[in-house]
């Protein structure tokens, strides 16, 4: 299916200051098909998924945004691309591919539960799966049986979907995909590692102490890497950080007790971690934690009344893009430079 482009040029409206870090806001969004995700190939061309099967795409860094319809009423909630190959899901777990990096989309013969998270290394992509039961056994426990997995496949048509299990794995929260067969896989508490495409998957280490859940995370490169936890009410979530590749993970602080977690690096330094919180009288706070020194100190910057999308860091360009919305429109915050 061939999609035509409709252009959209917005100039900036105002500039953003949080902590150190200018930002350019961009408001390009109209209607209903408000946008939910958010990823960029490299400093120019990038791409945000919306509702009603919108795609919305900028070829100049985010200040211009033209939108386009695939074949779906479903909300896209991840994007993400690799050269001209690239995987879309949606809230009903429709996964839709380019190969002409996002010009065309067809829809992928692929079926599961709640998939809600797709990987691309080149011409490989892994969908993250998962689906679970609750038992009773008595008045006190609520346990979870989980099956959590991975479906991979390697763009050959004459290949089928080939489904990896996660043991002991409730939900992944995140992975890095450092060639086609060696990648890492961060679940609930523990991370596991292959070096044959999960044939064999080795555990690296627990992430979460106990008690506790990984709830985003983040890997800069093989060794250095980010996580929070959580453990509901029993303690206020906490950022950690890993120097040997997810094998040992040192407390860096706490964080206050808000919800949805998001983690992003723009460079081996500057960091952002998101978390927001609804409340029914003040409406959405989302809360900013800022370190422009590797995590040895994380800065809270509170933005009452918006609500974070998503967000996209590009450490090969030092760049980062924000996705908000508040009461009136969606926006785009595009980093500029540190004040």
């Amino acid at each position: 299916m061939q999609l035509n482009y409709m252009n959209t040029t917005v100039s900036p409206e105002q500039t953003v200051i949080l902590g150190n870090d200018v930002f350019d806001r961009i408001a390009p969004f109209k209607g209903e098909d408000l946008p939910s995700c958010i990823c960029f190939l490299d400093e120019k061309r990038g791409w945000i998924g919306g509702a009603k099967g919108t795609v919305w795409n900028s070829f100049n860094g985010g200040y211009e945004w033209s939108p386009q319809k695939i074949n779906t009423s479903a909300t896209i909630v991840k994007i993400t691309m690799d050269g001209k190959f690239g995987a879309l899901v949606t809230d009903k777990d429709e996964v839709w591919l380019t190969e002409d990096q996002g010009i065309s989309w067809h829809k992928a013969a692929v079926s599961d539960e709640y998939m809600r998270k797709v990987y691309v290394f080149q011409n490989h992509i892994w969908l993250a799966c998962y689906s679970y039961t609750l038992t009773y056994p008595d008045k006190n426990q609520v346990p979870v049986e989980a099956d959590a997995h991975l479906l991979y496949w390697d763009r050959n048509p004459a290949n089928a979907w080939k489904n990896i299990p996660l043991n002991n794995f409730l939900y992944v929260v995140g992975m890095q995909v450092r060639d086609a067969n060696n990648w890492l896989v961060c679940g609930d508490r523990m991370i596991v590692h292959t070096q044959d495409n999960g044939a064999t998957l080795n555990l690296l280490g627990t992430a979460a102490p106990a008690g506790t859940s990984i709830t985003t995370f983040e890997m800069l490169d093989y060794k250095i890497g980010y996580s929070v936890y959580s453990s509901g009410l029993l303690s206020n979530p906490a950022v950690q950080q890993t120097k040997d590749g997810c094998k040992t993970w040192r407390y860096q602080q706490e964080l206050y007790d808000y919800d949805k977690y998001r983690l992003g690096f723009r460079d081996e330094k500057n960091g952002y971690i998101f978390c927001e919180r609804y409340d029914s009288s003040t409406n959405t706070a989302t809360l900013i934690w800022n370190t422009s020194n590797s995590g040895r100190k994380w800065t809270r910057l509170e933005l009452s009344g918006f609500e974070l999308q998503d967000l996209f860091c590009q450490k090969e360009t030092g760049k980062a893009w924000f996705l908000f919305k508040d009461k009136k429109a969606p926006y785009v915050l595009i980093f500029k430079n540190q004040s």
